[in-house]
């Protein structure tokens, strides 16, 4: 027996402890409980990352990170990249251009102080008269009786 009440302290060099003892013997109202070992997987390296099987597909956390670590520094480079296919005659769409139209700042000026509810297709009014703004201002001239200022828009010539 081990130390304990039974043998007041000492320790019995020839007895086995509880859990080597055969169920039979001393232990016999206590069952032993055996856990299973752990399971591993078979044909795979143990170096293999786990994924959850509920998740597959593309794991969009990492991904953003990796965007918005590497965006600061692409974005001189995308910025310089539109300005050269600019001014070598690319047209670009109006989303992707940075510069924007001269005449933008004109044409809001008009509709701000005369139609503010076209303030929202200010873009769409400038794509769809590209080339022909003079037209433009000639058209809100007549529509609405006043001039806009497009001498200050002027696009500088190279």
């Amino acid at each position: 027996m081990g130390r304990g009440v039974g043998s007041k302290g000492k320790k019995d060099p020839n007895a086995a402890p509880d859990w080597l003892r055969p169920q039979d013997e001393g232990n016999a109202g206590t069952q032993r409980v055996v856990e299973d070992a752990p399971k591993r997987r078979k044909g795979g390296d143990d170096d293999e990352i786990d994924v959850p099987k509920g998740k597959k597909g593309i794991q969009w956390k990492p991904l953003a990170f990796l965007f918005l670590m590497i965006l600061p520094g692409l974005l001189p480079v995308i910025i310089q990249l539109t300005d050269g296919l600019q001014r070598m005659g690319w047209k670009l769409p109006s989303t992707f251009s940075l510069s924007g139209s001269p005449y933008r700042l004109c044409l809001q000026e008009f509709y701000a102080d005369w139609a503010p509810e076209k303030l929202g297709t200010l873009d769409d009014t400038l794509s769809k008269y590209e080339g022909r703004e003079r037209q433009l201002f000639g058209a809100l001239k007549k529509k609405y009786g006043k001039p806009v200022n497009a001498a200050k828009c002027t696009p500088k010539k190279e």
